[in-house]
């Protein structure tokens, strides 16, 4: 895990990892907790536009991270691209930029859960992981601030609803089916992830080597 990290922290800036790694974060979590004292145990609409928040936050990360990194013929870390060591570098940055979010959505999710004892903000944050990894890997394919910007507010806030509902709904099922629901929410978000390692590999393995040299990685 360590060396997913140093990869990562190779490929960020000094400003990206103040910003995006420590001012940010705090700010959403000084959101979540006056939302929290706010509405106490009824704070979830308000945790809603929370994660919405978590969503778009990411997203603009990313752009500084691994921004069009999936958009054929594009030029984004090129000199990374271009040698095995590089794609190698890549690989394990994206593998630690999975871990730290991993990191900061267990942290969030925990501030929630203790101070509310509701379980349901255990399923919604653990969907809302694999929903944010799914967006990310629509948004590195694109190339404009704007369009980022407008399709993962507009998913971002539709698939937000949707996850909110869909724990509402298993939670009043019963204890099983929402044990059932989260183990299966574990599983599609460790499917997600791996999926998003492959997905901007494979990207960098089409745009350089399959379709330039004619070599494989």
């Amino acid at each position: 895990m360590k060396k997913f990290f140093k990869r990562y922290f190779a490929l960020t800036s000094t400003g990206y990892r103040i910003v995006s790694l420590i001012l940010l974060p705090l700010l959403i979590a000084g959101i979540t907790e006056l939302y929290i004292v706010m509405g106490g145990k009824n704070a979830g609409v308000m945790l809603i536009q929370v994660w919405v928040y978590v969503l778009i936050f990411e997203v603009i990360a990313d752009v500084w991270f691994l921004g069009g990194s999936c958009i054929q013929n594009a030029h984004e870390m090129e000199y990374l691209k271009t040698s095995l060591s590089g794609t190698k570098l890549i690989k394990h940055g994206v593998i630690g930029d999975i871990l730290r979010r991993a990191l900061y959505f267990s942290i969030l999710i925990l501030l929630v859960f203790v101070q509310t004892k509701e379980l349901q903000y255990l399923l919604v944050g653990i969907l809302n992981f694999s929903v944010v990894m799914i967006i990310l890997n629509i948004t590195r394919a694109l190339s404009g601030a704007n369009q980022v910007m407008m399709i993962s507010v507009f998913l971002g806030s539709v698939l937000e609803v949707l996850v909110f509902l869909l724990t509402w709904f298993v939670q009043r099922a019963g204890m099983k089916m929402f044990i059932l629901v989260t183990v299966a929410a574990v599983v599609l978000a460790v499917a997600v992830s791996i999926f998003t390692v492959w997905h901007v590999m494979h990207c960098v393995k089409g745009d350089y080597y399959e379709e330039g040299s004619g070599q494989s990685f």
